[in-house]
């Protein structure tokens, strides 16, 4: 360091801080590149870098599992694809994700520490190393994508570079930097329209990246891990371990009618803790719990294990990530009407599903029974295929890499 370009600056008894200081970011600088270099590809120069955040982006909750799909899927042969995500200990257990994407997707993977995030507004990560600012001009990213609420929060008040933003909930924001508002449903795009411009906003159902090409097994070994029979129909949905979500309709639909049809089961994965006291006190009968997973074979194995999705959730769906996997492997689909979103009601109908009326699990029993007495499955086999004809057009991959690349060219 040339210490006579600064030293008419500064006292002289602060030279020695001045060069530790300064030799400190280069070393910064040459830990930032050392993360590239460990990865097995290498950007192309003539490739646009894009880079993808979320602090929770090695989840297999629909929010990030969009967001990993986006990275897996975009065409390598034009862009440099780095992911940033939250690398903090109590995050370990997203670690068989993170093995997932290493070897099946040619990313550039970039953890970060931190201390906590805000989980109010602004959203402030607090003790974040490295900084998002830094890693935008370190690798000279120039395109960001990222997902949230709609809020202008951090991460999108801190970059000055185009931005397209997946809007989850449909909270409205015109920060300048925003190119494109994806909506995962027209109900959020509704909620933005009377503040984003239009022609600022794209309606983009969540896509599904379909089945393993192992999962076959692994779901005829968990029908026998159960003790399910062929004549079984089971019932299913994968939940998370939150109760603030959970709407009691299903079980008690299932408590209503299981004593009159020992042939239907419910299977779910990752159950919250009140279903779990409630079953536990009625000691309701052949209802299956497993552990989550943030294996991809073992969610598509779920899926293929079950027959019917019975959907629930209190404050309903702006898209519904777990419906259109679903779907996509031929279920038909149990659900009800909420007075918050109702966005999985614009793909679901009368050829696809049954949908109960609010909190009327009278009504939502019903619909489990007649499933109940199709012993021989020929309405669930005519439900299949309108399903999975629903599920190709709005939710196959593909289709949604083209569209999403070709607004990723209109930010440039």
């Amino acid at each position: 360091m040339n210490t006579k370009n600064i030293e008419k600056y500064i006292p002289k008894y602060l030279l020695p801080l001045a060069r530790y200081n300064y030799c400190n970011i280069l070393k910064y600088k040459t830990y930032l590149k050392s993360r590239i270099e460990k990865n097995k590809y290498k950007p192309i120069k003539t490739n646009k870098n894009i880079l993808i955040y979320h602090s929770n982006l090695l989840s297999f909750g629909w929010t990030e599992k969009n967001l990993q799909l986006i990275a897996k899927n975009l065409d390598k042969n034009i862009y440099n694809v780095f992911i940033m995500y939250g690398d903090n200990p109590w995050q370990n257990k997203s670690y068989d994700r993170l093995n997932y994407i290493l070897q099946w997707w040619e990313v550039y993977k970039i953890p970060f520490k931190y201390s906590k995030i805000n989980n109010k507004h602004p959203g402030i990560v607090h003790n974040m190393t490295p900084k998002l600012d830094n890693i935008v001009k370190t690798f000279d990213i120039d395109l960001f994508i990222s997902a949230g609420v709609g809020y202008p929060d951090f991460p999108l008040t801190d970059v000055k570079i185009p931005i397209i933003y997946l809007n989850i909930f449909g909270a409205p924001n015109n920060i300048k930097y925003i190119k494109y508002n994806i909506c995962i449903s027209n109900e959020v795009k509704e909620m933005i329209n009377d503040v984003v411009p239009d022609k600022k906003i794209e309606v983009m159902y969540i896509p599904t990246d379909g089945p393993c090409e192992w999962s076959k097994e692994l779901w005829i070994n968990l029908r026998k891990k159960m003790w399910f029979k062929d004549s079984d129909i089971v019932f299913g949905r994968i939940w998370r371990n939150d109760d603030y979500i959970y709407d009691p309709i299903w079980i008690k639909a299932f408590e209503k009618i299981v004593h009159k049809y020992e042939n239907i089961k419910y299977l779910i994965m990752s159950p919250a803790p009140k279903l779990i006291q409630y079953v536990n006190e009625k000691k309701i009968p052949n209802i299956f719990l497993l552990d989550p997973s943030y294996a991809e074979e073992d969610v598509w194995a779920f899926h293929e294990a079950i027959d019917v999705l019975a959907h629930f959730r209190r404050d309903g769906e702006t898209s519904g990530l777990n419906i259109s996997e679903s779907m996509i492997v031929w279920n038909p689909i149990i659900s009800h009407k909420s007075t918050v979103n109702n966005a999985h009601l614009e793909y679901l109908d009368k050829s696809n599903s049954f949908i109960a009326e609010l909190d009327d699990f009278n009504q939502y029993a019903s619909y489990i029974k007649i499933f109940a007495q199709d012993k021989e499955k020929k309405l669930i086999k005519e439900m299949w295929k309108k399903a999975k004809k629903t599920a190709d057009k709005l939710f196959y991959w593909p289709n949604y890499t083209k569209k999403f690349q070709e607004i990723i060219e209109k930010c440039f």
